[in-house]
């Protein structure tokens, strides 16, 4: 079975680190959620994607993205001292990517 659906792709050629990254709080609600995402725009983690016409789209819950000059471990320290004051609560895991695709995220307004 084919399932038709608009996708969206993006593609980083000749870009800066293309990152994202996915916190799971234990136990959490939506505050919890809301202060982690304050301190996560301290350290330029954003819950948006911009898609290559420039179209901006939420990321799904939990899931943030970085464009920087790090490696991967400085991007783990970076969401481990954001995440800091969740400390055993907090699951992080971080990729790097040099494209991204995907379908049934909401367009920013």
């Amino acid at each position: 079975m084919i399932i038709k659906s608009i996708i969206f792709v993006r593609t980083y050629k000749n870009a800066m680190p293309y990152f994202i990254i996915r916190f799971e709080l234990e136990n959490a609600n939506r505050r919890d959620y809301a202060i982690l995402e304050e301190q996560l725009v301290l350290f330029n983690m954003f819950k948006f994607i911009e898609s290559e016409d420039g179209s901006t789209y939420i990321l799904p819950h939990g899931e943030y993205r970085l464009n920087a000059e790090f490696a991967l471990q400085k991007v783990l320290d970076q969401s481990i001292l954001a995440a800091q004051q969740f400390k055993n609560r907090c699951k992080i895991l971080v990729t790097e990517s040099n494209g991204t695709a995907w379908t049934g995220l909401i367009k920013a307004s």
